[in-house]
């Protein structure tokens, strides 16, 4: 679902902003 892609591409962000 696109809430998936959503939520793993906040975590993508969250840890490119580590």
């Amino acid at each position: 679902m696109i809430l998936k892609d959503n939520i793993m591409l906040i975590i993508s962000s969250f840890i490119l902003m580590i």
